[in-house]
């Protein structure tokens, strides 16, 4: 199989947001569609570019959402993009935000594929970040303790 982008950094705009499910493992996860608009060849700034879209995920687990006192990367991710819940099915605000992502290439069942991580902004806000980090942490009590009680 043939990937489109070779591995390294990009500068990247999402385009949509959407909350879906893994259909290997069942693992709610938000699939952020990403428009390339560059590339950081080694040793050289931005180049601009452009190509077919490609797409990152962001798993939703205890183990990348993290808790309040210990925030983990999916729960900073999202609160830098801009993400004010309550629910994850409310992911507009991450539309159009642009950061860097990297790609690497992973093989999974023998075939080789692309893998996107989505890079938070270097000047994110602080107490933005603090305040959405507390509705996340509401919404997401919420979230387990309901899955607990099905």
């Amino acid at each position: 199989m043939s990937n489109t982008y070779d591995p390294g950094r990009y500068h990247v705009r999402i385009t949509n947001a959407v909350l879906t499910t893994s259909a290997v493992k069942g693992t709610e996860q938000i699939l952020l569609t990403l428009q390339i608009l560059g590339c950081y060849p080694t040793g050289q700034g931005l180049v601009p570019m452009s190509g077919p879209e490609t797409v990152a995920y962001l798993y939703i687990t205890e183990g990348t959402i993290g808790t309040w006192d210990k925030p983990e990367w999916v729960a900073r991710l999202l609160a830098d993009l801009g993400f004010i819940g309550p629910s994850f099915h409310n992911l507009e605000p991450l539309i159009g935000q642009e950061r860097d992502a990297e790609m690497e290439l992973k093989t999974y069942n023998g075939a080789t594929l692309e893998s996107w991580r989505v890079y938070p902004s270097h000047a994110a806000n602080v107490v933005a970040l603090a305040d959405s980090l507390a509705r996340l942490y509401r919404f997401q009590g919420w979230m387990w303790a309901r899955n607990r009680t099905l």
